[in-house]
């Protein structure tokens, strides 16, 4: 079976995609790279296995694009580009060697983005609350075991840093209040008890 490309028309919101048609209507859209590589014209005969190889080589491409987009305006996982993607529509064969291929460049390195986003949130939260937000980020439990680099001494740092400044915020509070507060606030932002004791204790001493 072929087709015969009746008429081609330049797409309204991307001018570098065109849509083809055949005398039976809407064939499929390609981009202006594929219609120029494979010298495709109105009246131009293109077999199915011929337009099959086009169309999945045309896709790639363009999850390729996307992707490049969406890792250049900040880190992500493997999962968010997976997702980001699927929203695209782009089917999972062409996902999958997508990801592959940002992965082979780096571009997509889900050791490296746990190593980053933790550098940039140890100092704002504990340990528990990193953790939970990389697993929604879709990050392997064993990767963020392996990858994530903070020290006790650090989490401890950066919850004493946390607590002074709510006793800087709020020093006509009792000191009750005030230590629940602060037990609250720790806790919520996820460093374990042993840390928030320590700092309690280290509250009571003052």
């Amino acid at each position: 079976m072929s087709f015969i490309i009746s008429r081609m028309e330049e797409q309204k919101r991307n001018k570098e995609r065109f849509n083809l048609f055949t005398e039976d209507g809407f064939l499929t859209s390609l981009s202006l790279d594929a219609v120029l590589h494979y010298g495709i014209k109105e009246g131009s005969e293109i077999s199915e296995e011929l337009m099959d190889t086009i169309k999945k080589e045309d896709t790639v491409k363009y999850a390729k694009e996307k992707a490049m987009e969406y890792v250049a305006y900040a880190p992500r996982s493997t999962f968010q580009v997976r997702q980001k993607l699927k929203q695209k529509g782009i089917d999972e064969k062409s996902i999958d060697e997508t990801i592959s291929a940002l992965e082979y460049y780096h571009y997509v390195d889900d050791s490296e983005f746990v190593k980053e986003f933790t550098k940039s949130y140890k100092g704002r939260l504990g340990r528990c609350a990193i953790v939970q937000k990389l697993r929604e980020k879709g990050v392997s439990p064993d990767v963020i075991e392996d990858s994530m680099e903070i020290s006790e001494e650090e989490e401890l740092s950066s919850a004493r840093e946390q607590a002074q400044m709510l006793i800087s915020r709020n020093r006509g509070l009792e000191v009750q209040k005030l230590r629940q507060k602060i037990y609250q606030t720790l806790t919520r932002k996820g460093y374990p008890y042993d840390i928030v004791s320590t700092i309690l204790s280290e509250l009571e001493d003052d």
